[in-house]
């Protein structure tokens, strides 16, 4: 949720709000490391219009593309959206927040985001 107290100038592009929903993240290899695909799950932490950031356990690169498969239940489908990890911080517990930005949403059917 956006904190009605906060008087402070917003410096991002596009408003966040707080909502967690389990997603399942795919991470494109490069060229030299085709057999590299990997996939583990997270949560959002807060969600925009330009980016979410994604809870985890595992440690990622910033520059790492990834393909994100939202849960949307009432249709039972997952929405796949390519995105890139563009910072990253890890908390005294261990869990790691990755920032993604939005490269762009795929057709369901479509060719994946590794290009």
């Amino acid at each position: 949720m956006i904190n009605p107290s906060y008087l402070g100038k917003e410096k991002r592009k596009f408003v966040r709000v707080e909502y967690e929903v389990p997603v399942t993240v795919r991470i494109h290899p490069q060229p030299d490391e085709l057999d590299a695909e990997q996939k583990f799950s997270a949560r959002t932490s807060n969600i925009g219009a330009g980016g979410v950031c994604l809870l985890t356990s595992r440690q990622i690169a910033a520059g790492t593309r990834l393909e994100l498969f939202v849960d949307y239940h009432p249709k039972d489908i997952s929405l796949p959206v390519c995105g890139e990890v563009v910072a990253a911080e890890t908390d005294a517990k261990g869990n790691h927040c990755l920032r993604v930005k939005y490269l762009r949403a795929r057709k369901l059917h479509s060719q994946p985001c590794n290009n």
